[in-house]
């Protein structure tokens, strides 16, 4: 996946988020999306600057699957919390 691809899906992605955190009027809601953008960025910072193509493989894998974990979310209508409550959005 190249340079542009990669800032691209970031962008679509960031945008998915804000629009999430823009209607989530619970907080729990709110603080799940942040931790969960948080760590996408995270992955992000080390998909660009990794050195080692099997760390930046792997960051690319589970950017990839974070992200699809919270589109499954949302096309579910809920996210779980840590303590296993069920929260609607």
């Amino acid at each position: 996946m190249g340079r542009a691809a990669r800032t691209g899906a970031f962008r679509r992605w960031r945008l998915i988020v804000e629009m999430i955190l823009q209607i989530a009027a619970d907080a729990e809601v709110a603080a799940i999306m942040h931790w969960r953008s948080s760590y996408l960025v995270r992955l992000v910072h080390t998909i660009n600057s990794a050195t080692e193509p099997a760390v930046r493989r792997a960051a690319i894998r589970m950017h990839a699957m974070e992200t699809e974990a919270i589109l499954d979310d949302l096309a579910k209508g809920h996210f779980h919390t840590a303590a296993g409550a069920k929260i609607d959005v």
